[in-house]
């Protein structure tokens, strides 16, 4: 039948995780679990001196207190280290329970926790990563109640983590109308799911905005979901993004313009409709991939690509006129404009002008018709200038005068005509020149014998107007004379005709209307049909009031009918139109009441169509809104600059930027707030910018803000020009980029300096050993270099530990920097190795007087942690040979006098000497091979054995340690191990050889058990017997072997006995105390 104590070793076996049992400190029972987590086998845990040695020592006193607490039955349950059979720790959860009242015998279940531990870490690592990121995060449990809310969701949200932590998440961030989706959502993550996507959420103050959220489920270590974390980021600029560019696509979609986008290549990637429809095609997708050349025919190509594209290449834009070939082979003109995208790719807008020059053409054969007719007319016209210049005669006008050849008028000056004056013109034309108005003569009786001229008399009648251009200045004047002796019984009739032709031929470019008191047409001119299409015959008794808007109906016949109270001109007034084609157009028509006129009889309406000039001005209008918007609510700062440098306008972020209200910036020039350094290259940017009249130009610069802090800005400004091609002002946009200035500089700083020291390091100094040699050649100065690393500094690292070698290397180069000149170079190139560039040194002794100062330097002890710490150094010296000298091979040399200075007994110099080059190179070369020899396994030990005298037999295998180097052979210890002393790498060797020793001994007494123990002997340095854990690592290498202590025997020279006997006897006696033999050499003496 079981007992309690077998049935209890069943039941904690049965739980799968480690556990003991102790009694006192000793350990009676392990199981498998407890083995595999500690290491150690089952029997090399019961012959543990003590429990406590498992544990590291601060978790030894929680988990083993006073015996008090044991015998009241106290379960103590705690985190702590174990530390394993290799010496790792492992984190584990330790559970002590008494299993005797007295509390003498125990159970101790381990449970490893290292990758709960990594978990917790790995969380804590996110997190930071999140918080680094600026990104809200919260975490609710499965109730849905907020368990964490960082700082960034309080800036978010309007909460403090305070006031929400304990809260529904649901009641806090969810409005009313999202409850259904956020149970949806919720329902997603309990059953495991992660859930990414945009939602809606609130505000503290009620507002909703939307956010990308990222909930991820979170599980405890068992695997069971017991809450969810979420980050949200705010998403409200960019969906109002989204909607302006939606916006814009439907503008450019709906545009009459073809609009169309063309790849580097010149294909076609995008296009509205107009676009598509202007070359006669039904789809867009009939025209991608396409490039633009397959919409011309060869001959408009051939100009294109020889008069245009180079234009358009050189300057990024181009504007002008083309002959297009729709998909039909028809070709119709269009007006083109392309603007290169930056990054490439090109901006196209069409614009089909073939109604426009068709009014063009016909404008222009109405005016060659006008110029033939006044050519061939028979009327004689004269016209000159105010001034009485004469300008040009038509045919007739020669004919009238009888001019022969050479006597044209060209030239000459109508006021001083003879025979202008003998007709009695002269007083007609001067008074229509001082008036600038229509003069119209009675008729006059010209007699040509009365300046012995050829010719029978005849009766003339003239006419003397100004010629005004399009904006009312009078250009030139017009004298008419018309022969009317035949005529002079229809003088009223060729009156009132002549009137019409005048007022048609100075109104030409508008329609002229004569219409009735009741609005009805009775005459109206062919311009009509130019403007709006209809054929003037067909308007005639038509009501004007009928072709008008419905809605500007009522408005322009109440103004008809308050002109028909006054006689003469009314004021202008606007009003819409229907053209022919249905379209409106608006019309700026002035009324001149004429009805008491016996010639006219009618109201005289000048209309002029202002379509073009109203969509100009209403598309400024909203151009100037738009840059007025974009202005004062860029995030960048904005400011026009006039050409002085004043600030004429400037915007709200450009003054939150330089700390200046809007007046206080508006009072100063952008040169007052420009860094002083920085102003010599604005100022010339800003000087090409004007004589080279560059379009823009980009410029990192400092700002002085107005509380004295400077701010880094890219500063982009663009000259604006007058339509004259002037310039008129700059359009400056400043980007604060303090920030990544700051990071740059950091970043720079790191690239190029020592993390622990703050020093440069290797990357800087050898280029500063570089432009050094560079200027040594052009200065009668020398340039050396010194390399030097600290003597026995891994012991320092091996006695205080890395954090105490830190502290150490930080102390030697504040010391080393003091020791030199500002313009010399300290630096660490990585390890215990420093770097000393002296530059300007007149020669060698001034190299060795510099090392001569550091050395003394490093002699007083330095105050690590409380404790003295003495330090030496060896260095060696490298001077410069010519400017020509290779960096690397300096610093090479320098390295070489630093081994010949260690060679030399350390804490000393050593001069590069090239006759001990090779020899000291082969020596290094060996170092780094031994160095590498354990691992590779290239050391083999050999085994010479020592015979009794008494007895004949073996009494000992005395081990011999070989090097079967790969490329030299076999290597006695006289060729390698002086080396390892002199590097230190004798402890690494020895502790090897200690382990194989030990091994190789253990094997012998399993293999022979029946014979008498041999036993095994090697050699100690005296580098390995003042390591103060020797003892330990002899009885470490014991018990992993288990090699008897009788069996082991350690051979140590005489000499270490000279230095510091106390602390050597010290360490002899407690190798005596672990039972082992101890031989001096040269003494003969055998200690057991």
């Amino acid at each position: 039948m079981k007992n309690l104590y077998e049935t209890l070793l069943e039941v904690l076996n049965e739980i799968g995780e480690g556990f003991f049992i102790a009694e006192g400190e000793r350990i009676l029972y392990a199981n498998e679990a407890c083995c595999s987590i500690s290491g150690y086998a089952r029997a090399e845990l019961s012959t543990l001196p003590s429990v406590y040695e498992l544990f590291v020592p601060e978790g030894r006193g929680l988990l083993f207190g006073d015996r008090s607490s044991d015998i009241e039955g106290v379960v103590r349950s705690r985190e702590t280290a174990l530390i394993r059979n290799s010496g790792r720790r492992v984190d584990v959860e330790v559970t002590v329970e008494p299993l005797r009242r007295d509390g003498a015998r125990r159970v101790v279940i381990l449970r490893d926790v290292t990758e709960r531990k990594r978990a917790e870490e790995k969380i804590r690592s996110q997190t930071r990563l999140i918080e680094a990121v600026g990104q809200a995060l919260i975490a609710i449990d499965m109730e849905g109640q907020i368990t964490y809310w960082n700082r960034f969701a309080e800036k978010l949200y309007g909460w403090s983590a305070d006031e929400v932590v304990g809260r529904s998440a649901a009641e806090v961030l969810v409005s009313e109308d999202q409850q259904e989706h956020a149970a949806e959502i919720m329902a997603e993550l309990s059953a495991g799911r992660s859930w990414a996507g945009e939602f809606t959420v609130r505000r503290r103050d009620g507002t909703l905005f939307p956010v990308m959220v990222t909930n991820t489920p979170m599980h405890d270590e068992q695997g069971d979901l017991v809450g969810i974390i979420g980050v949200s980021m705010d998403i409200t600029e960019r969906k109002r993004s989204e909607e302006l560019l939606r916006q814009q696509s439907a503008a450019m979609t709906a545009s009459m313009d073809g609009v169309a986008i063309l790849d580097e290549n010149g294909a076609y990637v995008y296009m509205n409709g107009a676009h598509v429809s202007m070359f006669g095609y039904d789809h867009p997708a009939e025209l991608y991939g396409r490039t633009w050349k397959a919409l011309y025919d060869e001959r408009e190509l051939e100009r294109l690509l020889r008069d245009v594209e180079p234009t358009f290449r050189e300057n990024g834009q181009w504007r002008g006129e083309a002959i297009g070939k729709r998909r039909d082979g028809s070709t119709f003109p269009h007006e083109v404009s392309l603007t290169l995208i930056e990054g490439g790719g090109t901006v196209c807008i069409a614009r089909d002008i073939t109604e426009r020059k068709r009014a063009s053409e016909a404008l222009y054969a109405s005016e060659a018709r006008f110029r033939a007719m006044i050519e061939q007319s028979p009327l004689s016209i004269h016209i000159f200038a105010p001034d009485g210049r004469s300008l040009r005669a038509n045919a007739s006008w020669n004919e009238l005068w009888n001019l022969g050849e050479g006597e044209e008028p060209e030239g000459t000056n109508l006021f001083e005509d003879e025979q202008i004056r003998a007709t009695g013109l002269l007083p007609y034309v001067r008074e229509s020149v001082a008036d600038l108005r229509l003069v119209n003569t009675s008729p006059l009786y010209y007699d040509p014998a009365r300046n012995g001229r050829e010719g029978s008399p005849r009766w003339l009648q003239a006419s003397i107007y100004p010629v005004r251009g399009e904006d009312g200045t009078v250009i030139e004047m017009a004298l008419v004379i018309e022969d009317i002796t035949e005529r002079k019984e229809a003088e009223e009739s060729l009156e009132k005709s002549e009137e019409r032709f005048r007022s048609m031929v100075r109104n030409a470019s508008d329609v002229f209307v004569i219409v009735e008191t009741d609005a009805t047409v009775r005459y109206i001119s062919p311009s009509v049909e130019r403007v709006l299409g209809y054929d003037e015959d067909g308007l005639i008794g038509e009501n004007v009031f009928d072709y008008v808007h419905p809605d500007d109906r009522e408005r322009v016949a109440s103004t008809f009918a308050k002109n028909l109270s006054v006689s003469g001109i009314a004021p202008s007034e606007e009003f819409r139109i229907r053209h022919a084609d249905g379209s409106w157009r608006i019309l700026e028509a002035v009324n001149n009441n004429l009805t008491e006129d016996p010639n006219i009889a009618g109201v005289v309406v000048n209309a002029r169509d202002v379509t073009a000039r109203k969509e100009t001005e209403e598309a400024l209008r909203a151009s100037e809104e738009r840059f007025r918007s974009a202005f004062e609510n860029a995030p960048i700062g904005v400011s026009l600059v006039g050409l002085d440098n004043s600030y004429l306008r400037v915007n709200r972020a450009l003054c939150e930027m330089l700390g200046y209200s809007e007046e206080a910036l508006l009072a100063k020039t952008s040169f007052e707030v420009t860094h002083p350094d920085d102003l010599e290259a604005s100022t010339a940017r800003t000087r090409q910018a004007l004589e080279e009249e560059g379009s823009s130009y980009h410029l990192e610069k400092r700002y002085v803000r107005a509380d004295g802090n400077v701010v880094w800005a890219l500063s982009s400004v663009s000259l604006i020009k007058t339509s004259r091609g002037e310039p008129s002002h700059f359009v400056s946009l400043a980007q604060d980029i303090t920030e990544r200035k700051a990071l740059e500089e950091k970043l720079e700083y790191q690239a190029f300096h020592d993390a622990l020291t703050g020093l440069p390091n290797r990357t800087l100094f050898m280029d500063r050993l570089r432009q050094a040699l560079a200027r040594m050649g052009r200065r009668e100065t020398s340039v050396a270099v010194m390399f030097m690393d600290l003597d026995n500094f891994k012991l320092v690292n091996d006695s205080l530990g890395h954090e105490a070698g830190d502290d150490l290397l930080v102390a030697v180069g504040v010391r080393l920097e003091g020791c030199v000149r500002p313009e010399d170079t300290v630096a660490r190139l990585g390890g215990d190795e420093f770097t000393v560039l002296l530059e300007g040194i007149s020669g060698l002794e001034d190299a060795k007087r510099a090392a001569d100062r550091i050395l003394n330097a490093l002699r007083a002890p330095f105050d690590i942690g409380g404790r003295e710490v003495p330090a030496t150094a060896s260095i060696g010296i490298a001077p410069a040979t010519a400017p020509s000298d290779e960096p690397q091979e300096l610093v090479r040399r320098a390295d070489l006098g630093l081994y010949e200075a260690k060679r030399g007994g350390k804490a000393g110099y050593a001069v590069f000497d090239e006759g001990v080059n090779t020899q000291a190179l082969d020596r290094l070369q060996l170092e780094n091979s031994l160095r590498r020899a354990v691992e590779r396994g290239e050391l083999k030990i050999c085994y010479h054995p020592k015979f009794s005298a008494r007895t004949g037999k073996i009494a000992s295998m005395e081990a011999l340690v070989r090097w079967e180097h790969p490329e030299r052979g076999l290597l006695e210890p006289e060729d390698f191990l002086p080396i390892a002393e002199e590097s230190g790498l004798i402890l690494e060797i020895g502790e090897w050889v200690l382990g194989e020793v030990c091994r190789q001994g253990a094997a012998w007494y399993r293999l022979y058990p029946q014979r008498p123990p041999i036993r095994v002997c090697t050699n100690v340095s005296a580098r390995q017997l003042s390591r103060g854990d020797f003892a330990g690592k002899v009885a470490e290498a014991l018990r992993k072997t288990g090699l008897e202590a009788q069996g082991l025997s350690l051979e140590i020279a005489e000499d270490v006995l000279i230095d510091d006997s106390e602390a050597t006897i010290g360490k002899l006696q407690e190798l005596k105390d672990l039972g082992l033999h101890v031989v001096i050499q040269n003494f003969g003496a055998v200690h057991p």
